[in-house]
Protein backbone atom coordinates (compact mmCIF):
# COMPACT_ATOMS: atom_id res chain seq x y z
CA UNK A 1 0.00 0.00 0.00
CA UNK A 2 1.20 3.58 -0.47
CA UNK A 3 0.33 6.09 3.03
CA UNK A 4 0.11 10.13 2.56
CA UNK A 5 1.33 11.77 5.81
CA UNK A 6 -1.09 15.26 5.01
CA UNK A 7 -4.02 13.14 4.21
CA UNK A 8 -3.39 10.38 6.71
CA UNK A 9 -4.65 7.86 3.72
CA UNK A 10 -3.41 4.90 2.86
CA UNK A 11 -4.41 3.74 -0.55
CA UNK A 12 -4.15 -0.17 -1.94
CA UNK A 13 -5.44 -2.07 -4.95
CA UNK A 14 -7.45 -5.05 -4.90
CA UNK A 15 -8.02 -8.33 -6.08
CA UNK A 16 -10.32 -10.01 -8.19
CA UNK A 17 -13.87 -11.30 -7.83
CA UNK A 18 -13.48 -15.26 -7.61
CA UNK A 19 -14.61 -17.79 -9.38
CA UNK A 20 -12.80 -15.79 -12.36
CA UNK A 21 -13.86 -16.40 -15.82
CA UNK A 22 -17.68 -17.35 -14.42
CA UNK A 23 -19.42 -14.04 -13.45
CA UNK A 24 -22.99 -15.92 -13.63
CA UNK A 25 -22.54 -16.92 -9.95
CA UNK A 26 -22.19 -13.68 -8.91
CA UNK A 27 -23.75 -11.18 -10.69
CA UNK A 28 -23.75 -7.94 -10.40
CA UNK A 29 -20.91 -5.22 -10.30
CA UNK A 30 -19.01 -7.15 -7.65
CA UNK A 31 -17.84 -3.92 -6.02
CA UNK A 32 -14.47 -2.70 -3.95
CA UNK A 33 -12.98 -5.67 -5.99
CA UNK A 34 -10.38 -4.53 -8.90
CA UNK A 35 -10.38 -1.27 -7.14
CA UNK A 36 -8.13 1.39 -5.50
CA UNK A 37 -9.17 1.58 -2.41
CA UNK A 38 -8.71 4.77 0.14
CA UNK A 39 -8.97 3.97 4.11
CA UNK A 40 -8.52 6.40 7.38
CA UNK A 41 -5.28 5.31 8.74
CA UNK A 42 -6.38 5.70 12.85
CA UNK A 43 -9.55 3.82 12.43
CA UNK A 44 -9.64 1.95 8.83
CA UNK A 45 -12.63 3.88 7.86
CA UNK A 46 -13.72 3.17 4.36
CA UNK A 47 -12.96 6.93 2.39
CA UNK A 48 -13.48 6.01 -1.25
CA UNK A 49 -12.89 3.04 -3.66
CA UNK A 50 -12.72 3.48 -7.26
CA UNK A 51 -13.28 0.21 -9.28
CA UNK A 52 -11.42 -0.37 -12.33
CA UNK A 53 -13.51 -3.15 -14.18
CA UNK A 54 -17.27 -4.03 -13.67
CA UNK A 55 -17.65 -7.89 -13.99
CA UNK A 56 -14.44 -8.87 -14.37
CA UNK A 57 -14.18 -12.03 -16.37
CA UNK A 58 -10.70 -11.93 -17.46
CA UNK A 59 -8.72 -12.01 -13.92
CA UNK A 60 -7.88 -8.06 -13.77
CA UNK A 61 -7.30 -7.33 -10.44
CA UNK A 62 -5.43 -4.22 -9.35
CA UNK A 63 -2.25 -5.64 -8.74
CA UNK A 64 0.14 -2.66 -8.71
CA UNK A 65 0.66 -0.52 -5.95
CA UNK A 66 -1.20 2.96 -5.99
CA UNK A 67 1.28 5.75 -6.31
CA UNK A 68 0.63 9.32 -4.84
CA UNK A 69 2.14 11.91 -6.45
CA UNK A 70 2.30 16.04 -6.30
CA UNK A 71 1.75 16.98 -9.72
CA UNK A 72 0.23 19.57 -11.82
CA UNK A 73 -3.05 19.06 -13.09
CA UNK A 74 -4.70 21.77 -15.94
CA UNK A 75 -1.87 24.19 -14.39
CA UNK A 76 -2.49 23.42 -10.67
CA UNK A 77 -1.11 21.61 -8.42
CA UNK A 78 -2.65 19.19 -7.18
CA UNK A 79 -2.47 15.91 -4.77
CA UNK A 80 -3.38 12.63 -6.98
CA UNK A 81 -3.43 8.51 -6.74
CA UNK A 82 -2.43 7.26 -9.85
CA UNK A 83 -2.60 3.44 -11.08
CA UNK A 84 -2.41 1.40 -13.85
CA UNK A 85 -5.05 -1.72 -13.98
CA UNK A 86 -4.38 -4.92 -15.45
CA UNK A 87 -7.02 -4.07 -17.67
CA UNK A 88 -4.41 -2.22 -19.53
CA UNK A 89 -6.05 1.68 -18.45
CA UNK A 90 -4.29 3.72 -16.55
CA UNK A 91 -6.23 6.20 -13.73
CA UNK A 92 -5.46 9.53 -11.54
CA UNK A 93 -7.91 10.37 -8.73
CA UNK A 94 -7.82 13.13 -6.08
CA UNK A 95 -6.09 12.04 -3.65
CA UNK A 96 -8.21 13.13 -0.90
CA UNK A 97 -11.79 13.34 -2.24
CA UNK A 98 -11.21 10.70 -4.83
CA UNK A 99 -12.91 12.62 -7.50
CA UNK A 100 -11.78 11.31 -10.83
CA UNK A 101 -9.05 12.87 -13.31
CA UNK A 102 -8.08 11.02 -16.03
CA UNK A 103 -10.32 7.69 -16.38
CA UNK A 104 -8.62 4.92 -18.38
CA UNK A 105 -6.02 5.89 -20.56
CA UNK A 106 -5.16 2.36 -22.68
CA UNK A 107 -1.85 2.11 -22.71
CA UNK A 108 -1.60 -1.35 -23.99
CA UNK A 109 -3.52 -3.07 -26.73
CA UNK A 110 -7.02 -3.94 -25.32
CA UNK A 111 -9.24 -6.62 -26.98
CA UNK A 112 -11.27 -8.70 -25.14
CA UNK A 113 -14.23 -10.83 -25.12
CA UNK A 114 -16.65 -12.88 -22.89
CA UNK A 115 -14.56 -16.17 -22.41
CA UNK A 116 -16.41 -19.17 -24.00
CA UNK A 117 -16.68 -22.27 -22.59
CA UNK A 118 -15.58 -24.61 -25.36
CA UNK A 119 -11.86 -24.41 -26.51
CA UNK A 120 -12.52 -24.62 -29.60
CA UNK A 121 -14.06 -21.55 -29.69
CA UNK A 122 -11.18 -19.49 -27.48
CA UNK A 123 -10.09 -16.89 -28.58
CA UNK A 124 -6.89 -14.52 -27.33
CA UNK A 125 -7.91 -11.74 -25.16
CA UNK A 126 -5.27 -8.99 -24.60
CA UNK A 127 -4.56 -8.10 -21.99
CA UNK A 128 -3.96 -12.01 -20.62
CA UNK A 129 -4.18 -13.38 -17.70
CA UNK A 130 -0.47 -11.20 -16.69
CA UNK A 131 -2.12 -7.71 -16.95
CA UNK A 132 -1.49 -4.91 -18.68
CA UNK A 133 0.23 -4.07 -15.40
CA UNK A 134 1.19 -6.41 -13.20
CA UNK A 135 2.84 -5.60 -10.35
CA UNK A 136 5.89 -3.32 -11.16
CA UNK A 137 5.65 -0.12 -10.00
CA UNK A 138 5.29 3.50 -11.69
CA UNK A 139 7.36 6.13 -11.39
CA UNK A 140 6.66 10.16 -11.75
CA UNK A 141 9.25 12.64 -12.16
CA UNK A 142 8.44 16.03 -11.11
CA UNK A 143 10.35 17.90 -13.60
CA UNK A 144 8.95 17.07 -16.72
CA UNK A 145 5.66 15.84 -14.84
CA UNK A 146 5.61 12.78 -16.47
CA UNK A 147 4.20 9.31 -15.14
CA UNK A 148 6.12 6.40 -16.21
CA UNK A 149 3.58 2.96 -16.87
CA UNK A 150 5.51 -0.62 -17.27
CA UNK A 151 3.07 -2.50 -20.14
CA UNK A 152 2.78 -6.42 -20.87
CA UNK A 153 1.90 -6.28 -24.45
CA UNK A 154 0.78 -10.51 -23.93
CA UNK A 155 -2.31 -11.98 -24.36
CA UNK A 156 -4.24 -15.29 -23.13
CA UNK A 157 -6.42 -18.09 -24.85
CA UNK A 158 -8.68 -18.27 -22.10
CA UNK A 159 -11.60 -20.70 -21.22
CA UNK A 160 -14.73 -20.27 -18.89
CA UNK A 161 -16.58 -23.02 -16.84
CA UNK A 162 -19.70 -24.79 -18.10
CA UNK A 163 -21.41 -24.32 -14.39
CA UNK A 164 -20.67 -24.66 -10.94
CA UNK A 165 -20.02 -28.59 -10.90
CA UNK A 166 -17.21 -27.78 -13.56
CA UNK A 167 -15.47 -25.57 -10.89
CA UNK A 168 -15.91 -27.96 -7.81
CA UNK A 169 -14.28 -30.79 -10.21
CA UNK A 170 -11.03 -28.23 -10.11
CA UNK A 171 -10.46 -28.70 -6.79
CA UNK A 172 -9.79 -25.29 -5.33
CA UNK A 173 -7.13 -25.07 -8.00
CA UNK A 174 -7.80 -21.58 -9.88
CA UNK A 175 -11.06 -22.39 -10.03
CA UNK A 176 -13.19 -21.03 -12.87
CA UNK A 177 -11.28 -20.84 -15.70
CA UNK A 178 -8.23 -22.72 -18.14
CA UNK A 179 -5.54 -21.00 -19.78
CA UNK A 180 -4.81 -22.90 -23.30
CA UNK A 181 -0.70 -22.39 -24.56
CA UNK A 182 -0.46 -19.19 -26.34
CA UNK A 183 0.07 -20.04 -30.19
CA UNK A 184 3.71 -19.31 -31.08
CA UNK A 185 2.95 -16.94 -33.99
CA UNK A 186 1.54 -14.40 -31.47
CA UNK A 187 4.22 -11.00 -30.84
CA UNK A 188 4.42 -10.75 -27.36
CA UNK A 189 6.17 -7.26 -25.90
CA UNK A 190 6.50 -4.18 -23.65
CA UNK A 191 5.67 -0.70 -23.37
CA UNK A 192 6.85 2.27 -21.55
CA UNK A 193 4.43 4.74 -21.80
CA UNK A 194 5.28 8.03 -20.45
CA UNK A 195 1.97 10.90 -19.50
CA UNK A 196 1.72 14.27 -19.08
CA UNK A 197 0.20 14.02 -15.90
CA UNK A 198 -1.19 18.20 -16.68
CA UNK A 199 -3.15 16.81 -19.78
CA UNK A 200 -4.02 12.74 -18.96
CA UNK A 201 -2.38 12.24 -22.82
CA UNK A 202 0.31 9.98 -24.12
CA UNK A 203 3.95 12.24 -24.31
CA UNK A 204 5.28 9.00 -25.77
CA UNK A 205 5.68 5.27 -26.07
CA UNK A 206 8.64 3.28 -26.48
CA UNK A 207 7.97 -0.74 -27.51
CA UNK A 208 10.16 -3.25 -25.63
CA UNK A 209 10.98 -6.68 -27.00
CA UNK A 210 9.73 -8.03 -23.83
CA UNK A 211 6.77 -7.58 -21.26
CA UNK A 212 7.74 -5.05 -18.39
CA UNK A 213 7.84 -7.11 -15.69
CA UNK A 214 9.96 -4.95 -13.68
CA UNK A 215 9.57 -1.85 -13.23
CA UNK A 216 11.05 1.72 -12.54
CA UNK A 217 12.98 3.61 -10.08
CA UNK A 218 14.04 7.41 -11.38
CA UNK A 219 16.26 9.80 -9.69
CA UNK A 220 16.14 13.65 -9.00
CA UNK A 221 17.77 14.34 -12.41
CA UNK A 222 15.07 13.00 -14.54
CA UNK A 223 16.39 9.57 -15.21
CA UNK A 224 14.49 6.31 -14.91
CA UNK A 225 15.91 2.79 -14.28
CA UNK A 226 14.90 -0.51 -14.95
CA UNK A 227 15.38 -3.55 -15.92
CA UNK A 228 14.18 -6.27 -18.94
CA UNK A 229 13.73 -9.99 -18.70
CA UNK A 230 16.61 -10.82 -20.69
CA UNK A 231 19.04 -9.21 -18.27
CA UNK A 232 19.35 -5.94 -19.93
CA UNK A 233 19.71 -3.04 -17.65
CA UNK A 234 19.03 0.77 -18.63
CA UNK A 235 18.58 4.37 -17.72
CA UNK A 236 15.89 6.30 -19.42
CA UNK A 237 15.70 9.96 -20.06
CA UNK A 238 12.27 10.38 -18.60
CA UNK A 239 11.47 13.87 -20.35
CA UNK A 240 12.60 12.71 -24.16
CA UNK A 241 12.33 8.83 -23.70
CA UNK A 242 15.14 8.36 -25.20
CA UNK A 243 17.56 4.97 -23.94
CA UNK A 244 20.70 6.70 -22.55
CA UNK A 245 23.02 3.58 -21.41
CA UNK A 246 22.04 -0.13 -20.99
CA UNK A 247 24.55 -3.34 -20.59
CA UNK A 248 23.68 -6.92 -19.96
CA UNK A 249 23.57 -7.75 -16.35
CA UNK A 250 24.61 -11.30 -16.91
CA UNK A 251 21.76 -11.95 -15.39
CA UNK A 252 18.41 -13.20 -15.82
CA UNK A 253 14.92 -12.38 -15.18
CA UNK A 254 15.02 -8.88 -13.77
CA UNK A 255 11.22 -8.50 -12.53
CA UNK A 256 11.45 -6.07 -9.71
CA UNK A 257 12.84 -2.28 -9.86
CA UNK A 258 16.39 -1.38 -9.04
CA UNK A 259 17.39 0.06 -5.66
CA UNK A 260 19.34 3.27 -5.75
CA UNK A 261 21.59 4.22 -2.65
CA UNK A 262 24.43 6.38 -1.60
CA UNK A 263 27.66 4.87 0.44
CA UNK A 264 30.49 7.05 1.52
CA UNK A 265 29.69 9.66 -0.82
CA UNK A 266 29.06 7.48 -4.00
CA UNK A 267 25.76 6.72 -5.87
CA UNK A 268 25.02 2.93 -6.11
CA UNK A 269 22.11 1.53 -8.55
CA UNK A 270 21.47 -2.16 -7.54
CA UNK A 271 19.49 -4.97 -9.57
CA UNK A 272 18.31 -8.52 -8.38
CA UNK A 273 17.52 -10.49 -11.26
CA UNK A 274 16.83 -13.96 -10.62
CA UNK A 275 20.11 -15.24 -10.85
CA UNK A 276 22.40 -12.73 -9.08
CA UNK A 277 22.69 -9.36 -7.85
CA UNK A 278 24.73 -6.57 -9.77
CA UNK A 279 25.90 -3.00 -8.48
CA UNK A 280 26.46 -0.20 -10.68
CA UNK A 281 28.15 3.09 -9.81
CA UNK A 282 29.77 5.98 -12.21
CA UNK A 283 33.50 5.23 -12.63
CA UNK A 284 32.89 1.19 -12.06
CA UNK A 285 35.57 -0.84 -13.60
CA UNK A 286 34.23 -4.69 -12.58
CA UNK A 287 33.31 -7.24 -15.40
CA UNK A 288 29.57 -8.67 -15.46
CA UNK A 289 30.23 -12.41 -15.33
CA UNK A 290 27.27 -14.77 -16.64
CA UNK A 291 25.12 -15.58 -14.07
CA UNK A 292 26.30 -19.78 -13.72
CA UNK A 293 23.10 -22.85 -14.13
CA UNK A 294 21.97 -23.34 -10.60
CA UNK A 295 21.78 -27.73 -11.24
CA UNK A 296 25.57 -26.78 -10.59
CA UNK A 297 27.04 -28.17 -14.05
CA UNK A 298 29.11 -24.63 -13.74
CA UNK A 299 27.97 -23.91 -17.50
CA UNK A 300 26.54 -20.63 -18.57
CA UNK A 301 22.95 -20.34 -18.80
CA UNK A 302 20.25 -17.96 -21.31
CA UNK A 303 16.79 -16.83 -19.48
CA UNK A 304 14.43 -19.27 -20.36
CA UNK A 305 12.28 -19.08 -17.52
CA UNK A 306 9.47 -16.70 -15.71
CA UNK A 307 8.11 -15.44 -18.64
CA UNK A 308 6.41 -17.87 -21.65
CA UNK A 309 7.07 -14.99 -23.79
CA UNK A 310 10.54 -15.48 -24.25
CA UNK A 311 11.65 -15.90 -27.78
CA UNK A 312 14.43 -18.40 -27.15
CA UNK A 313 16.01 -21.61 -27.97
CA UNK A 314 15.15 -24.23 -25.73
CA UNK A 315 18.74 -25.15 -22.97
CA UNK A 316 19.92 -28.13 -23.53
CA UNK A 317 18.90 -30.65 -20.42
CA UNK A 318 21.69 -32.35 -18.25
CA UNK A 319 21.86 -35.68 -17.90
CA UNK A 320 19.62 -37.57 -14.93
CA UNK A 321 21.92 -38.21 -12.94
CA UNK A 322 23.29 -34.83 -12.21
CA UNK A 323 19.77 -33.52 -11.82
CA UNK A 324 18.85 -31.39 -8.80
CA UNK A 325 15.25 -31.46 -8.64
CA UNK A 326 14.96 -29.11 -5.43
CA UNK A 327 17.30 -26.77 -7.99
CA UNK A 328 14.73 -27.09 -10.25
CA UNK A 329 11.81 -25.99 -8.25
CA UNK A 330 13.34 -22.87 -7.17
CA UNK A 331 13.97 -22.06 -10.17
CA UNK A 332 10.82 -23.05 -12.16
CA UNK A 333 8.18 -23.19 -9.59
CA UNK A 334 9.21 -21.47 -6.64
CA UNK A 335 7.83 -18.22 -7.84
CA UNK A 336 4.13 -19.65 -7.86
CA UNK A 337 4.07 -22.21 -5.45
CA UNK A 338 6.26 -20.66 -2.74
CA UNK A 339 9.87 -21.49 -1.62
CA UNK A 340 8.76 -24.19 1.14
CA UNK A 341 5.97 -25.67 -1.69
CA UNK A 342 3.56 -23.72 0.83
CA UNK A 343 1.52 -21.52 -2.12
CA UNK A 344 1.65 -18.11 -3.29
CA UNK A 345 0.07 -16.94 -6.82
CA UNK A 346 -0.22 -20.98 -7.13
CA UNK A 347 -1.62 -24.08 -4.71
CA UNK A 348 0.03 -25.08 -2.05
CA UNK A 349 1.82 -28.10 -3.22
CA UNK A 350 3.04 -29.42 -0.02
CA UNK A 351 1.65 -32.80 -0.17
CA UNK A 352 1.27 -33.23 -3.58
CA UNK A 353 2.44 -37.03 -3.25
CA UNK A 354 -0.74 -37.55 -1.08
CA UNK A 355 -2.98 -36.66 -4.10
CA UNK A 356 -1.56 -37.30 -7.22
CA UNK A 357 1.13 -40.15 -8.39
CA UNK A 358 4.29 -39.54 -10.09
CA UNK A 359 2.89 -39.85 -13.51
CA UNK A 360 -0.04 -37.16 -12.89
CA UNK A 361 2.29 -34.94 -11.74
CA UNK A 362 4.95 -35.19 -14.55
CA UNK A 363 1.56 -35.14 -17.17
CA UNK A 364 1.11 -31.71 -15.22
CA UNK A 365 4.34 -30.32 -15.32
CA UNK A 366 4.49 -31.15 -19.18
CA UNK A 367 0.94 -30.70 -20.20
CA UNK A 368 -0.08 -27.99 -17.91
CA UNK A 369 -3.62 -27.17 -17.01
CA UNK A 370 -5.83 -24.11 -15.69
CA UNK A 371 -3.68 -21.19 -14.82
CA UNK A 372 -0.49 -23.16 -15.06
CA UNK A 373 1.35 -23.38 -18.69
CA UNK A 374 3.55 -26.66 -19.89
CA UNK A 375 6.66 -27.21 -20.28
CA UNK A 376 8.36 -24.86 -17.97
CA UNK A 377 10.40 -27.59 -17.48
CA UNK A 378 11.24 -30.46 -19.91
CA UNK A 379 12.76 -33.93 -20.59
CA UNK A 380 15.46 -35.38 -17.65
CA UNK A 381 14.28 -32.26 -15.55
CA UNK A 382 10.84 -32.57 -15.33
CA UNK A 383 10.95 -36.43 -14.75
CA UNK A 384 13.08 -35.53 -11.20
CA UNK A 385 10.92 -32.99 -10.74
CA UNK A 386 7.70 -35.21 -10.97
CA UNK A 387 9.51 -37.89 -8.74
CA UNK A 388 10.89 -35.65 -6.15
CA UNK A 389 7.39 -33.58 -5.76
CA UNK A 390 5.61 -37.20 -5.52
CA UNK A 391 7.33 -37.70 -2.03
CA UNK A 392 6.14 -34.81 -0.97
CA UNK A 393 3.04 -36.52 1.40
Amino acid sequence: MSFDPDTDMMYFGVGNPAPDYFKKVRPGTNPHTDSVVALDCKTGKLIWAKSEVDEDEWDYDAGSTPMVVNAKVGNKKRKAVVHGGKNGKWYAWDAKTGDTIYDGVPFVKIKHTSPPTDKNKAVLQWPGTEGGQNYAPETYDPKSNYVLIPGINKPSLSVGAKDISDIEERDGLFPGTEILPTPKDVEISGTITAIDMNTGKKAYQNKTKQPMRGGFTSTATGLAFYGELDGTVNALDIKSGKVLWNMNSGGAQIMMAPSIYVQDGKQYVVYVSGTKVIAYGLGGNKTVTPAKDPQGSGKETEANHGSSGNKEKDKKQPANNSVNAEAIYKKSCASCHGGNLEGSVGPDISHVGRTMSEEDILNQIINGSGRMPGNLVKGDQAKALAKWLSQKK
